[in-house]
């Protein structure tokens, strides 16, 4: 098998050795050739008969061998070509195919094999395979396993699958997967192995191993105790962290309902978080269980739905104790009031050691009495022995209300610390600047930030003072407050878009300090309300929406912010909030989504406020952060719609298909022709439908990613038009259809096959949606260089506010949990790409009388 076997041609007649022929033939033969043939009374002799009897026999077995010659011929071409069939079969399999006689020796592989082991086929012909793709150290042992196991007839190694380490010519070593047949010739055996190269497969297990290793250290090594759970509560995994919480081991939980661990005053309220968490609720739960001494033990436990298959599970979760927080929260709360004690004392005692400056310069008050910072001098226990005049500015105080008196008095406490450490720092270093942020207290209670620079001038024979320089930054502070708000919020975004918006809703109220943030929204008609003051409640359906300022405000329409200032007050003092909590202002922001208003986000407050144009930028980009989740929540739900309809669609001719044909395979032979044609006809008819829908959604693939084309040429419409007409006819015979083409009306430059596909879906909308033996009208004007094409029906119609809609993709006007009519909203959302890619229009109309008008515009072609 390593070369193409030399076929021996069979001898012809000619060639082969000659018959052994009897002597009395002989004799006769001469006999017959002495006396001319005739015998002794000139008769042919009995010889000569015989010898002619031989000669006829001769004849008959040379034919008989020319036959067999022929015969040989044909089955040597046969195996030629079976050969060359069986080379290529070889020659092109992904795995290597190697043969081996009775003693290992290679006798034929295929060109995988010489891609496998970078060996061609002439190297390793003839010589065993040990020696040449078996790495040296397991030579001897290959060896002799080859020869006990051919001895033994290969027992069990036929038929099965092993993995050795092969060697290729370079040197390289790599594991194979191996499988052994024998094949048997006559007396003659050979084992046909096929090889393949497992290294990738090997690494890959490799790598699995090591992840599953990895995530088992992780997991087992964690302070925390991950841990799963059934529907009915029972514990089906548990990490070993658990037994140095609990002393309990994993395998004394697992199996167990977490009940039999719960402190019993916990229990219930456990039990009704369990049912809220398989919910949904993704809150944490703080509560005690007993260890194995019955010692309680503080935990809390961040837990989720688990699921399998898509269908709900149980819960997966992680324990930590926290036992020793409760007891820090416990101490903590024992030292607060302690320091609040020694707070109070200390600022009784400071109040009452303050005195007045002894020493003003005139020089250095000349200087900074104009200054908007507040410049003041303290003296080495941190009394103020000068102000500036801007003290009343920036804190309202006078400087006569703070000059002597411990500057540290009106720091907050937080900031204390801070201003007490660098101060100390300064008094040890003359001339040392250092610079510091704390908060300064208001006079009327509120706290500023301030930013102030001092230097150590107390060596200085004039001023003999530390100088502070100091600047009120409560607008930057509020403003990285502000952002640091914003980034905790646009960072806790998750994937649901309401609850992204309430997260908006609430943050804006938050850092825009607003006594209350509204937000409502447009639902499918509905009116829905979240509201700050009823945070936990959610999105609540309104069924009064005139009563909410928001409300009105989206039906007016417009875009930008609108204030208290611009509304009439029996609009504002109408809203149902307004009048519960005596509010006096608002800032009311649109939210829009394509051009239209969809929501509407509104801050409220008690006092008069006139919002700052930094407040409105703010509220403007909450507005588009809450618009975009609008847009992604309606793409979600025109998603969903869209998967309900298409299921919905192909459900029917599926099952149609699957019911026919199952009664074609079962029933078919004893069905008569009619019977047989009419199921043929409906497989055809539901394999159509499903097409269309494909089609359809093709389409609409390469409308959106532009790849939509048409190809127009001069086209006469009313023949079209006619074509569209018949067909509609015989597909729907129980609808009347009529045209009515103007004299005007001729050439236009359209693509026919597109312009056809848009005739039928207004048609078969027309149908759908109009009552069967009603008519369908379809008429062709030309007015100009424009051809205006109408389909009238005296169907159920379009409310108003979805005629622009329905040309939307995907949209449908009936809901998509009650789909009655066929289709997945696709129709009109093509026909209007058809006819806008010919330079056209189309728009819906209401009939007079009842019905529908569609119509659409192509260009027409100027007649000569």
């Amino acid at each position: 098998m390593g070369g193409r076997a030399a076929c021996r041609t069979p001898p012809s007649p000619q060639h082969l050795p000659n018959m052994p022929v009897p002597a009395s033939s002989i004799n006769r033969r001469r006999c017959d050739l002495c006396f001319g043939g005739s015998g002794m009374g000139g008769r042919e002799s009995r010889g000569t008969r015989e010898l002619r009897g031989e000669l006829a026999e001769l004849r008959r077995r040379k034919a008989e061998l020319e036959a067999s010659e022929n015969r040989y011929r044909r089955l040597v071409e046969e195996l030629s070509r079976g050969e060359d069939l069986f080379r290529s079969m070889t020659d092109t399999a992904n795995d290597a195919i190697i043969a081996l006689d009775a003693q290992g020796i290679v006798i034929y592989m295929n060109r995988a094999g010489e891609r496998l082991f970078g060996r061609s086929a002439e190297e390793v012909l003839g010589r065993p395979l040990h020696e040449i793709l078996v790495p040296e150290r397991f030579r001897d042992y290959s060896s002799e396993a080859f020869a006990a196991r051919a001895a033994a007839g290969m027992d069990g190694m036929l038929g099965t699958v092993r993995e050795f380490l092969a060697l290729s010519k370079d040197g390289r070593e790599f594991p194979v997967e191996v499988s052994i047949s024998a094949a048997r010739s006559g007396e003659r055996t050979c084992y046909i192995t096929f090889c393949r190269d497992i290294t990738r497969r090997k690494q890959t297990e490799e790598d699995l191993r090591e992840s599953q290793q990895r995530y088992r250290d992780l997991i087992e090594n964690l302070n925390d105790v991950v841990f799963t759970l059934d529907l009915l509560g029972r514990f089906t995994y548990i990490s070993p962290t658990i037994e140095r919480m609990s002393h309990y081991t994993a395998d004394d939980i697992i199996g167990r309902p977490f009940a039999h661990f719960v402190h019993p005053d916990d229990l219930q309220g456990l039990l009704e978080e369990f049912e809220r968490t398989l919910g949904g609720d993704l809150e944490p739960h703080e509560f005690r269980v007993l260890d194995k001494d019955g010692t309680i033990v503080h935990v809390r436990t961040s837990s989720r739905p688990l699921f399998r298959n898509g269908e709900l599970a149980g819960l997966a979760g992680l324990m930590t104790d926290i036992s020793r927080h409760k007891q820090a929260e416990e101490e903590l709360e024992s030292y607060r009031g302690n320091l609040e004690d020694l707070v109070e004392e200390r600022t009784r005692e400071l109040e009452g050691a303050t005195e007045r400056l002894r020493h003003s310069e005139r020089y250095f008050r000349a200087l900074i009495e104009n200054a908007y910072d507040i410049i003041a001098v303290l003296n080495r226990e941190g009394r103020m022995d000068y102000l500036s005049p801007s003290l009343e500015k920036l804190s309202g105080f006078t400087q006569e209300e703070r000059l002597g008196e411990d500057a540290f008095k009106f720091f907050h406490p937080e900031d204390l610390p801070g201003v007490m450490e660098a101060f100390t720092r300064g008094l040890l270093q003359p001339g040392y600047t250092d610079m510091v942020e704390y908060r300064w207290q208001h006079k009327d209670g509120s706290w500023h930030w301030q930013e102030a620079v001092a230097t150590n001038m107390l060596e200085d024979p004039v001023v003999h003072g530390i100088v502070v320089n100091a600047r009120d930054i409560t607008d930057r502070k509020r403003a990285e407050e502000r952002l640091r708000k914003l980034n905790e919020c646009f960072l806790s975004l998750g994937t649901d878009p309401l609850e992204n918006i309430r997260r908006f809703v609430m943050t804006g109220k938050d850092i825009l300090e607003a006594n209350m943030a509204r937000y409502g929204r447009l639902d499918k008609g509905d009116f829905h309300i979240f509201s700050s003051h009823h945070a936990d409640e959610g999105f609540q359906r309104m069924e009064k929406a005139g009563g909410y300022l928001c409300y009105h405000l989206m039906s007016r329409g417009g875009a930008g912010p609108v204030t208290r200032k611009e509304i009439a007050n029996h609009v504002f003092d109408k809203d149902s909030d307004v009048c519960e909590h005596c509010f006096s202002s608002f800032l009311f922001y649109p939210i829009e989504v394509q051009g239209e208003v969809v929501g509407c986000f509104t801050l409220f407050d008690k006092e008069d406020r006139a919002y700052s144009r930094m407040e409105m930028d703010t509220m403007a980009m909450l507005a588009r952060a809450i618009g975009i989740e609008e847009e992604r929540h309606a793409f979600n739900e025109s998603l969903r719609d869209f998967v309900d309809v298409a299921s919905h669609e192909l459900r029917h001719p599926v099952a149609l298909l699957a019911g026919y044909t199952e009664t074609l395979e079962s029933h078919g032979p004893e069905m008569d022709e009619l019977t047989r044609q009419e199921i043929v006809d409906a497989i055809i008819l539901s394999a159509e439908r499903i097409s269309s829908m494909v089609m359809g959604l093709v389409n609409a693939s390469l409308v959106e990613r532009e790849r939509f084309h048409v190809s127009t040429r001069r086209v006469e419409i009313a023949p079209l038009v006619e074509q569209v007409v018949r067909e509609m006819r015989v597909k729907a015979p129980g609808w009347g259809f009529f045209t009515e083409v103007s004299r005007g009306a001729g050439e236009c430059e359209a693509d026919p096959e597109r312009i056809h596909d848009v005739l039928v879906v207004l048609m078969d909308n027309a149908v759908k949606y109009s009552p069967e033996g009603s008519d369908v009208e379809v008429r062709v004007e030309g007015a100009g260089r424009e051809v205006t094409i109408s389909v009238l029906d005296r169907g159920t119609g379009v409310p108003v506010e979805h005629g622009d809609r329905i040309f939307e993709r995907f949209f449908q006007v009936e809901e998509a949990q009650y789909h009655s009519k066929p289709g997945l909203g696709l129709g009109l959302f093509l026909a209007r790409q058809v006819v806008e890619a010919h330079g056209g229009r189309i728009w819906y109309e209401p009939r007079a009388g009842g019905g529908s008008i569609f119509r659409f515009t192509l260009p027409g072609v100027k007649s000569s």
